[in-house]
This record gives structure tokens, C-alpha cells and sequence, in this order.
């Protein structure tokens, strides 16, 4: 199973912009980097690390064994540190991962989108949105749903600039029987932790892989995290 760890340092009304030095969020990315492959083990392997800027948070996306695997991996290695002021914990359910295009520009911006929808509509919303073509400047990288207090689904989305996102989200997405509310956030840096054998042995059958590409081919996996986060 794929989930999220998201770590937040700073209570919103506490955050103080600093003139020198790493803050709390920077400092606790670094901690990460410089960890995780000590902390990686049979049950819990770490992809990828973003960071909200404006949240003052980082996400931690793993593939894990089980919801207890991930508890004691977060209770060991992230809640002991001082900083820590909140910490969410998100299951990927029925996630689809899709392959990006090994031409894809790597200017794009990434964003989340986080939709909260009528229960009945959440089918038809999610299996539309998941046949959204990609364009030049818009590229979907994953969809699934949450249901968690932050929103019920989750996308992950490549765009030229916020602006494109924005008009995005509105035209395609925000319209949509069912569609209660969106929230569109920029994600500030982002790092791959797995390389592509990684992703296909721990998140192979989330793949969303079309035009006979069979689900062992590298090259779907390569494409995916070389350009997806860096």
C-alpha cells in the first residue's frame, strides 16, 4: 500500500520568516535526505519527499506492508524530533499512477489538488478526471482518493505555472457534479527517494500503463521519477 506522512513544524501563527540560517522545514528536509536509506527496511520503502511551502510542511510518501509497518517506521525515526508540531498520516487508496512522457519539459510547476465531493459523484469524478489527456503544459501524475479531513481525493498535478493550474482546475475539474470544493497548492521542492526498479517493485500495480506497454518496462518507470520530481 502507498500512504503520506505529513509533517508539519510550525503552527501557521508561529511561523517567522528568518534572515539567516535553515528553517525548521528546511532543516527537517535535510534530516530526511540524509537518513532514509538508514531507516529503509523490508516493510516500509521510501519515494519521494515534497514540501508545501506555504503549509510549512513536508510529505513523506512510502510504499508500505501495512498501516502498523508505517506507525512504528514514523514513531521511530519522525516523531522524536523537537520541531514536530502535527503529523497526518494519509492512505493512497485506489491510487493510479500514470506515465509521463520522457520529452516532458522539465519546467513544469507541481501542484496538489484536493477535492472534497459528494459520495455518491466520487466514482464518475475520479474515473473522470483519470482519462484527462495530458497537454504540453498539463499533465496529471497521479490520482487517489483519501478521506481524510484535509479532502476525499488527491492529485498530483505537473502545469506550466499556477495560473495554468487555476484555469485547470476550474474548467475541468471545479465545474463537475459533485465537485463540493478544490484547493490547488504549490509544491516548492520536491525529491525522488527510489529509483525506477524501486517503483516498479513497490508500486508497479498502481501504474496506469496504456498502449500495450507491459508493467515490467523500465522506461515507464525511469520517465516517471526522473522528471515527476526533480
Amino acid at each position: 500500500m502507498m500512504q503520506i506522512a505529513r509533517f508539519r513544524v510550525e503552527h501557521m501563527d508561529e511561523c517567522v520568516e528568518t534572515k539567516s540560517g535553515p528553517t525548521k522545514e528546511e532543516q527537517m528536509w535535510d534530516y530526511v535526505l540524509d537518513n532514509y536509506k538508514k531507516w529503509e527496511n523490508e516493510d516500509v520503502k521510501p519515494l519521494y519527499l515534497t514540501n508545501r511551502g506555504v503549509y510549512r510542511d513536508i510529505s513523506l510518501v512510502v510504499s508500505s506492508r501495512s498501516a502498523d509497518a508505517f506507525a512504528d517506521y514514523i514513531l521511530n525515526h519522525m516523531a522524536p524530533l523537537d520541531s514536530i508540531r502535527d503529523i497526518w498520516v494519509f492512505n493512497m487508496m485506489d491510487t493510479r499512477l500514470f506515465s509521463i512522457p520522457a520529452n516532458l519539459s522539465q519546467n513544469l510547476k507541481r501542484f496538489t489538488i484536493t477535492l472534497n465531493v459528494v459520495p455518491g459523484e466520487a466514482p464518475f469524478i475520479f474515473d473522470f478526471i483519470s482519462k484527462i489527456k495530458p497537454s504540453a503544459e498539463i499533465l496529471i501524475t497521479y490520482i487517489t482518493y483519501i478521506y481524510h479531513r484535509h479532502g476525499d481525493i488527491l492529485i498530483s498535478l505537473l502545469a506550466g505555472d499556477k495560473s495554468v493550474a487555476e484555469d485547470f482546475v476550474r474548467r475541468y475539474i471545479g465545474s463537475m457534479k459533485g465537485v463540493i470544493r478544490t484547493e490547488i497548492i504549490p509544491i516548492i521542492k520536491s525529491k525522488n527517494l527510489a529509483n525506477s526498479e524501486e517503483w516498479r517493485d513497490n508500486c508497479g500495480q498502481y501504474f496506469d500503463i496504456k498502449n500495450g506497454r507491459d508493467v515490467g518496462d523500465l522506461e515507464v518507470y525511469e520517465s516517471w521519477w526522473k522528471i515527476g520530481f526533480e
